[in-house]
């Protein structure tokens, strides 16, 4: 393995720079004139920022790969706020793939986080499979739904939706978006270095909200999408980001879609709101494909979050204050890690959905147990980190992983996977707004 570290010297960013414009060529950095300015972007936000770090894989002094990690506050079922770590940027020198130097890199970001106590690791993957076998858990898919704007519903007024800028709006922009967050499962609070870009320079963003005295009660980040090379008059309207804290601030953000109609072809919505087609007056997305035996195809779906939790036993334990929807029972839990080559064994109790953690073990087997549920007679129930993790985050439900066959248990009556069914259900499932 070799030595991996922070980047220090300016050489190193340039370095980095050069092996990300052949492992993301979409980035446009294969022109080498194209570098300078992103290095420097990538050195000033390494240096300003505490919560945005790039680490380099070396070998024999040399450069091969590197990453960047992003240090975020992680809401919990609306409930509690608690430290996570994403991961991005990861790249490896095109002369050296295949030498193990992406996996050497991803346990060094899982045991830093672990190291600093954080609850959750998650990632966008490039290979979803890939970093399932790292024990990453699939999270909510993300929805492309396209509809004329004649299909959204028209309200009362759009009198207090505004264009936004950054003189005036970038404070409450970041406040508006941070209430949203407290009262999302799954959604991380704006850091500093992602409130600096809330208006970067050049954008082909477009962002109104709805304002409200100082305040804005909602927002829409949305481009201009041409729909045919051949004719530049025609255009769409993407939807990157709807943020919205009333039913009335929503209503003027889509009345205000909605009377653009006569410019634009379709609005685009990327989302993971799975239930955005009761909205629609006409959710169709015009493809006129159709399912067996008469369903009309709507939108497109894709999986990309991923969820990985780091401690076991300790996010449970900071969990404390969550109801598990009321239930009562007593079962041992064994959580197996292939890629740090690890389980836990946590004994569990749930009184009136409280949960609590009497024991737990990392590693049982080194103390004579194994990976062996029948080691003891209590319900046991056994899960890999990327099945628990999904679980705990609610994107799978227990019962869909039992009918799977992914749930291992022993002296487990079925009665027992239905109490463990609505404890783990979540209101709302996780969604995810950063982009790292």
């Amino acid at each position: 393995m070799g030595d991996i570290r922070k980047l220090t010297d300016d050489h190193e960013f340039d370095r980095l720079t050069d092996i990300l414009a052949h492992a993301y060529p979409f980035m446009g950095l294969v022109p080498a004139d194209k570098r300078p300015g992103y290095a420097e972007s990538l050195r000033k936000r390494h240096r300003e920022f505490d919560e945005y770090n790039l680490y380099g894989y070396f070998r024999d002094g040399e450069l091969l790969g590197g990453m960047g990690l992003f240090d975020y506050e992680m809401n919990f079922f609306g409930e509690t706020v608690l430290p996570a770590g994403g991961v991005g940027l990861v790249a490896v020198d095109a002369l050296h793939k295949k030498q193990r130097i992406a996996y050497d890199l991803l346990q060094f970001y899982l045991r830093h986080y672990q190291t600093k106590g954080a609850s959750m690791a998650l990632l966008y993957p490039f290979r979803p499979d890939f970093y399932k076998k790292m024990g990453f858990g699939i999270g909510t898919k993300m929805n492309r739904y396209e509809v004329p704007p004649t299909a959204l519903p028209k309200g009362k007024s759009k009198d207090r939706v505004v264009f936004l800028n950054a003189e005036k709006h970038s404070q409450a922009l970041r406040d508006c978006y941070d209430r949203f967050a407290r009262a999302r499962h799954g959604m991380m609070l704006k850091t500093n270095d992602e409130a600096s870009r809330l208006f970067p320079p050049g954008s082909q963003l477009v962002r109104v909200g709805v304002q409200n005295g100082e305040q804005l009660e909602g927002y829409m980040i949305y481009h201009y999408q041409q729909v045919d090379e051949s004719n530049f008059i025609l255009n769409s309207v993407v939807v990157r980001e709807l943020v919205y804290e009333t039913p009335e601030a929503l209503s003027e953000l889509l009345t205000f879609l909605r009377s653009q109609s006569d410019q634009f072809h379709r609005v685009i919505f990327v989302t993971q709101d799975e239930e955005l087609h009761h909205l629609l007056e006409n959710p169709l997305n015009g493809s006129n494909r159709m399912l067996v035996p008469v369903y009309h195809e709507t939108n497109s779906q894709g999986v990309g979050i991923m969820y990985r939790i780091l401690n076991v036993a300790d996010t449970l334990k900071k969990l404390h204050g969550h109801n598990f929807g009321g239930q009562t029972c007593e079962f041992n839990l064994i959580v197996h890690d292939s890629f740090l080559n690890e389980h836990t064994y946590c004994h569990i109790v749930l009184q009136d959905g409280k949960l609590s953690v009497p024991f737990f073990e990392l590693n049982p087997d080194r103390c004579g147990i194994g990976w062996n549920p029948g080691a003891w007679p209590m319900p046991t129930v056994g899960l890999s980190i990327e099945d628990f993790s999904s679980l705990l985050m609610g994107s799978a439900t227990m019962k869909s992983l039992y009918r799977y066959g992914s749930v291992h248990s022993t002296n487990v009556p079925k009665s027992l996977i239905d109490v463990l069914h609505r404890a783990f259900l979540v209101e709302e499932k996780p969604l995810c707004m950063s982009n790292f």
